[in-house]
């Protein structure tokens, strides 16, 4: 990996490319640009995106469970570390590819009341889509879990 700081992330970086222990010689070498991307710092998308409706209520909740991309490889903690400075998600609610209601949450589950599931589908849908997304206060959504949940 590239050891590049937060200011050159997105910088069109160039890797000069020949044959090694040779002097530079533009005849011998190449310039290959090399997008200076920070993919490591972005949010993981969720797993085990789940929805249950419950029945005296109608409220549907939905849950799901974070990744990390640091500390996470060890298989003693129940929970793997937060590798943010606080949790939060964008969760929305789709009916095909329409966003129908967009919600943020700091905890890895949301309600969808059944008044909600009335006002964006008329009544209690029997499935929906659902999009989350782990938000960084550095880098802005991360990857997105999508599915769709019957409930």
């Amino acid at each position: 990996p590239l050891t590049i700081g937060p200011s050159e992330a997105g910088l069109a970086l160039i890797a000069r490319c020949g044959a090694a222990d040779s002097v530079y010689d533009p005849e011998d070498f190449i310039d290959v640009p090399v997008p200076a991307a920070v993919r490591g710092t972005t949010c993981l998308a969720p797993v085990q995106l789940r929805a249950r409706r419950d029945a005296d209520s109608g409220d549907v909740t939905v849950s799901w469970i974070r990744q990390t991309r640091i500390g996470g490889d060890a298989w003693e903690p129940v929970e793997v570390p937060l590798a943010e400075a606080g949790e939060s998600y964008r969760v929305e609610i789709l009916d095909g590819t329409v966003v129908r209601r967009t919600a943020t949450t700091g905890v890895a589950a949301l309600v969808y009341g059944a008044a909600e599931q009335v006002a964006d589908f008329g009544g209690p849908p029997a499935a929906f889509g659902l999009r989350v997304r782990q938000l960084s206060a550095t880098r802005g959504p991360g990857l997105a879990a999508e599915r769709i949940v019957a409930v």
